[in-house]
C-alpha cells in the first residue's frame, strides 16, 4: 500500500471513530436528560401536596393546641372536670388538685391527647385532596398517624400520612410530613405542676404575691376565676410566644373540697 493510501485510511478510520463517539455521547446525553428530566417532574409533582399537607398539619395542631390548652390538656375527655358559668362555657376544664391531690395529666398524656386530636381532624382540612382532583390529579392516601412532642418553646408534630399521586402518566410518592409549631407550653405545664404541689401545701390559699412574682420572671399572666364553693380556674396566659396572633391560654381547675 502507497503512503499517500495509508494516510487517507488512517483519517477515514478516524472520521468514522470520531463519528460513533459523537452518537454515543449524544445518545448518552439524551439519557441523562431525560432521567433528570423524570426526576425533576417527579418532584415537582409532589412538592404542591407536601405544601398542601405540611398548611394543614400547621393549622390543624395550632387548633389542637387552642383546645388542650383551654381545658387543661384534653381534647375530648377528662377524668376530673367542671363546666363553668360564664366563662368558657363551650370548653370543659380539667381539676388538677382534687381532694388534696395533684391529679394533673401527665406532659406524655397531654402530648397524645394533641397527636389523637390531628388523627381525628387533620383530615377535616384535607378534603380528601379534592382541590388537586380537580386539577387532574389521581391521589391514593393511607390512614394518618401521629406523634407529638413537647419541647423547649416549641410543640413538633410529626405525621406519617403516605401519598402516592399521579398525574400525566407521571407518579411520586411520600408519607413523612413534620411541623413545630412556637409554643411555650412545657413551660406553662411545669409552672401548673408547679402551682398545683404548692397548693396541696398550702391547702385553701393561694398566694398572690408568689403568682404575680412567677408572671414577672417569665413573662406571663396569671388569672383566677372564683366559680363555686371550693372551686377556682386558673388562667395562665402567655404573649410571649402567640397562638394564630393571640396570647396563648391554658387553663385548669383546683377543688379544695377534702371529701
Amino acid at each position: 500500500m502507497r503512503k499517500g493510501q495509508t494516510s487517507i485510511f488512517i483519517i477515514f478510520s478516524l472520521v468514522i471513530l470520531i463519528g460513533f463517539g459523537l452518537v454515543f455521547y449524544l445518545n448518552n446525553q439524551n439519557k441523562i436528560k431525560g432521567e433528570t428530566g423524570q426526576q425533576i417532574n417527579s418532584v415537582n409533582l409532589i412538592i404542591p401536596i407536601k405544601n398542601y399537607v405540611n398548611t394543614c398539619l400547621r393549622e390543624t395542631g395550632e387548633d389542637a393546641l387552642q383546645i388542650i390548652g383551654l381545658q387543661g390538656g384534653f381534647h375530648k375527655e377528662s377524668e376530673h372536670k367542671i363546666f363553668s358559668k360564664g366563662f368558657l362555657t363551650d370548653f370543659f376544664h380539667t381539676i388538677y388538685l382534687f381532694k388534696g391531690e395533684n391529679v394533673m395529666p401527665s406532659k406524655q398524656t397531654i402530648e397524645r391527647e394533641i397527636s389523637q386530636y390531628m388523627d381525628s381532624n387533620l383530615e377535616n382540612c384535607i378534603r380528601d385532596f379534592e382541590v388537586f382532583r380537580k386539577l387532574g390529579y389521581e391521589i391514593k392516601k393511607g390512614d394518618v398517624s401521629t406523634i407529638t412532642l413537647i419541647a423547649k418553646n416549641s410543640v413538633a408534630i410529626n405525621l406519617n400520612f403516605p401519598i402516592m399521586a399521579t398525574i400525566e402518566q407521571k407518579t411520586s410518592s411520600i408519607e413523612k410530613f413534620a411541623v413545630e409549631i412556637p409554643s411555650r407550653l412545657d413551660m406553662i405545664y411545669d409552672l401548673a405542676n408547679y402551682i398545683t404541689q404548692d397548693q396541696i401545701t398550702h391547702q385553701d390559699q393561694i398566694c398572690i404575691s408568689c403568682l404575680i412574682e412567677i408572671g414577672e420572671s417569665n413573662n406571663i399572666y396569671f388569672e383566677l376565676i372564683p366559680l363555686e364553693i371550693n372551686m377556682t380556674l386558673i388562667a395562665i396566659e402567655d404573649s410571649q410566644i402567640k397562638l394564630k396572633n393571640e396570647p396563648y391560654t391554658f387553663v385548669f381547675a383546683f377543688n379544695y373540697s377534702i371529701s
